[in-house]
């Protein structure tokens, strides 16, 4: 149990500095969307995807996506493991779950039940740490899941949208939605930062440290009193 301990701390750190990069690359990714939907705005009336101006914004943002993706799916990667031996650690001292530990990690990959199932498995072991009511700080996992649920909402959106016929009036409203989801992750990445903080260190502080091997007791040394009111040893 303190292996698993240590190792929920050790995944837990790698996690919070994976989502601070990755809010960093991602306001990278929503400067250059920015850009593009600017540049598609002034080609507009002419049809001309491939006018140079587009070029030029894309070629120069491109090495940004090339980051933005590989980090995003690496952080979700993490985010999985740091939830899998959280659920295993807290299982182990306080007892069975509602949700299984592979089933907690499943509801992620479940189309439209990951709008909802995966606040429930969070929730519920944010109300199994040590110290804590049920329902207590329910608001920051809202502040979290609510622009985390609602960029995942707006990636459907996009899955439809790419669809269609392509044009520059259905890339123009594929930026403003790609725009108004990057927006949505950045917000959600404190809240998520402090979430993984708090709770890897409520399951981890439970797990009592056992003396190191080998170690003794110090023994106790004897005081005498003399006659005159003096102490020795």
């Amino acid at each position: 149990m303190l292996e698993r301990s240590r190792s929920v701390s050790r995944v837990g750190r790698i996690l919070e500095i994976l989502i601070c990069a990755k809010t960093i690359v991602a306001s990278l990714a929503l400067y250059w969307m920015v850009r593009e939907l600017i540049a598609l705005m002034h080609v507009r009336g002419t049809g001309n995807t491939h006018a140079p101006e587009i070029q030029a914004v894309v070629a120069a943002g491109r090495f940004v996506f090339i980051v933005n993706t590989p980090l995003l799916f690496a952080t979700i990667f993490v985010w999985l493991i740091w939830q899998f031996f959280v659920h295993d650690l807290v299982v182990r001292t306080t007892g069975a779950f509602r949700f299984g530990r592979w089933a907690s990690v499943g509801w992620w990959f479940v189309p439209f039940a990951n709008l909802v199932m995966p606040l429930q498995v969070v929730r519920e072991l944010w109300n199994r740490r040590e110290g804590v009511t049920p329902g207590s700080d329910d608001a920051r996992l809202l502040r979290w899941w609510v622009p985390w649920d609602l960029q995942v909402a707006l990636l459907y959106v996009m899955l439809f949208l790419g669809s269609s016929e392509p044009s520059i009036d259905r890339s123009i409203v594929l930026h403003v939605v790609a725009i108004a989801s990057e927006l949505l992750f950045i917000v959600c990445t404190l809240p998520a930062i402090t979430v993984v903080h708090a709770m890897t260190q409520g399951v981890t502080t439970a797990i009592p440290v056992p003396a190191a091997a080998g170690s003794v007791p110090p023994i106790p040394i004897p005081v005498r009193v003399d006659l005159d009111g003096e102490t020795f040893r």
